[in-house]
C-alpha cells in the first residue's frame, strides 16, 4: 500500500476516533444497568483503576507535550504534527477527562458502561498503532506545514525517527493500559468466575421472598413471591418500593405518553398553528446563521473600500442585517403568541385526563391517600406541559444551533475552529449540568 493511502487511513482513524467515542458515550450514557449488573470493588481495586486512568490521560498529555516540543525545536524546518493528530489528542483527552469525572461521581465506579468504552477504544488504538508502524517503517516524509504528502513535506525517512518512536511508545502504553483495565474489571467483577461460583452467589442472594421450587418442581432461584393484592388492586405502598426502575432512555421515552396532549388532535385549526410554530423554529435556525454571515459581508466590504481608497455605504447589506436582527426577536415573539392557544389546549386536556384518572381509581387508593397529596400531585402534573415546551422550544433548538455552528466552522474555516467551539461548548454544558445537580 502506497504512502498516500496509508497517510489517509491514519488521518481518518485519528480524526474519527474521539468522535466515535463520544457517540458511544452519549448512547450508553442513556443506559443505566440494573443492580444485578453492577459490581462492587474494594478501595484498593478502585485506586488501581484510578491509577490506570491517570496513566491513560498521561499518555495523551505526554504526546501533546512531545508534539509542541518538536514544533519548537524544528521551527526553522516548519515541522507540524498535522490537523488529525491535534483532533485525536485534544478530543481524546477531553473525552477521558469527562469520562473520569462522570463515573467518579457515582458510588459504583467503575461500571460496565465504562468497560464498554475501554473495549471499544482498544481496537481503535490498535488500528492506529498498526497503521503508524506500517507507515513509519516504510519510506515516508515527516509532517510539515503545507502539503505533508508532497514536496513541501519534511525530509524523506526510512524507518522511525526519535519523535515517531516516542509516539509509538505512547500508543503502546495506551493499549496496555486499556487492556489492563478490561482484564482487571473482568477478574475483580467475577465475569471470569466459574459456573459453580455463579450459582453459589445466586443462592447466597436468596431472600425471604425467594421461591424454593418453581412450577416444574425444579430449583428456581430468582423468582419472587407475588406482591399482595387487595380487591384486585396492588398495594400502593408495596408497589412504590418494588417498582423496577429502567434505564434513562426508558425514562425519557416515558414522557411520550404526554405527546398526545401536546398535539391538538381535536382541533384542525390548532394543528395548523402547531405546524406554523415548528416552521418558525426552522426559520429561526436559518436566521441565526445568516446574521453573523452578514456581519462578515459588511466588514469585508468596508475593508475592501479602505484598500481601494473609495467609500460608499453598503446599504443593501446593512438593511438585510437589520432585518435579520429584528427577526431574531420578532420570530420568537410571534411563535410565543401563536403557541398560547395550543398551550391552553394541552393544559386543559391534561387536567381533564388526570381528573378522570383519579376518579376512576379504586376505593383502596383513596383510603391510603390524603386529599392534599392528590391535589398536590395533580397541580405538579400540570407543569409537565411547561417542561415539554422548554424541551421543544429551548433545549432542542439550542443543541441544533450548537451543531450548526460546529458544522459551519468546520466547512467555512477549519477543523481547529470546530474543535475549539465543540469542546468549549460541550464542556460548559457538562460542567453546568453537574454543578446544578
Amino acid at each position: 500500500m502506497e504512502q498516500h493511502s496509508l497517510q489517509k487511513i491514519l488521518e481518518s482513524l485519528q480524526t474519527f476516533s474521539p468522535i466515535l467515542l463520544f457517540i458511544f458515550f452519549i448512547g450508553f450514557k442513556m443506559v443505566t444497568f440494573t443492580a444485578a449488573a453492577k459490581r462492587s470493588f474494594s478501595p484498593i481495586t478502585k485506586r488501581v483503576f484510578n491509577g490506570l486512568s491517570a496513566v491513560l490521560l498521561a499518555t495523551y498529555f505526554g504526546e501533546a507535550a512531545i508534539c509542541v516540543t518538536h514544533v519548537v525545536i524544528a521551527r526553522s524546518e516548519q515541522r507540524w504534527c498535522g490537523q488529525s493528530v491535534v483532533i485525536y489528542i485534544t478530543g481524546s483527552m477531553f473525552f477521558y477527562i469527562v469520562l473520569l469525572i462522570s463515573f467518579k461521581r457515582t458510588t459504583s465506579y467503575p461500571t460496565a458502561t465504562q468497560l464498554i468504552y475501554w473495549s471499544v477504544a482498544i481496537p481503535i488504538e490498535v488500528a492506529i498503532l498498526c497503521t503508524s508502524l506500517i507507515l513509519y517503517c516504510s519510506l515516508h516524509r515527516e509532517r510539515a506545514i503545507g502539503d505533508s504528502l508532497g514536496p513541501l513535506g519534511g525530509p524523506v525517512l526510512k524507518g522511525l525517527s526519535p519523535w515517531e518512536i516516542i509516539e509509538v511508545v505512547a500508543n503502546s502504553v495506551r493499549i496496555v493500559t486499556l487492556v489492563s483495565q478490561v482484564l482487571l474489571y473482568a477478574s475483580k467483577s467475577g465475569l471470569l468466575a466459574s459456573r459453580s461460583e455463579s450459582l453459589h452467589d445466586q443462592f447466597n442472594e436468596a431472600t425471604e421472598t425467594t421461591r424454593l421450587l418453581d412450577s416444574s418442581g425444579g430449583n428456581h432461584i430468582n423468582s419472587q413471591i407475588p406482591e399482595p393484592v387487595h380487591d384486585g388492586l396492588q398495594d400502593p405502598d408495596i408497589h412504590r418500593t418494588t417498582f423496577p426502575f429502567g434505564n434513562k432512555w426508558k425514562y425519557l421515552i416515558g414522557y411520550s405518553i404526554f405527546l398526545p396532549y401536546m398535539w391538538p388532535s381535536k382541533s384542525h385549526g390548532l394543528k395548523l398553528v402547531t405546524l406554523a410554530c415548528l416552521f418558525l423554529l426552522v426559520v429561526q435556525r436559518i436566521n441565526n446563521v445568516m446574521t453573523p454571515i452578514l456581519v462578515g459581508v459588511i466588514t469585508t466590504a468596508l475593508a475592501n473600500q479602505q484598500e481601494s481608497y473609495a467609500f460608499y455605504v453598503v446599504w443593501p447589506q446593512i438593511t438585510l442585517y437589520v432585518f435579520t436582527r429584528w427577526l431574531q426577536t420578532g420570530l420568537s415573539s410571534l411563535r410565543s403568541a401563536l403557541w398560547i392557544p395550543v398551550s391552553q389546549y394541552s393544559r386543559m386536556e391534561l387536567s381533564t385526563a388526570a381528573f378522570e384518572h383519579v376518579h376512576n381509581l379504586g376505593l383502596d387508593f383513596h383510603r391510603n391517600k390524603k386529599t392534599g397529596e392528590v391535589l398536590s400531585a395533580l397541580s405538579k402534573g400540570k407543569s409537565v406541559t411547561g417542561l415539554l415546551e422548554q424541551v421543544v422550544f429551548e433545549f432542542i433548538p439550542t443543541l441544533l444551533d450548537l451543531f450548526i455552528a460546529i458544522g459551519y466552522f468546520l466547512i467555512a474555516f477549519d477543523a481547529y475552529y470546530a474543535l475549539v467551539v465543540g469542546i468549549s461548548s460541550f464542556g460548559y454544558i457538562y460542567v453546568t449540568i453537574h454543578m446544578s445537580l
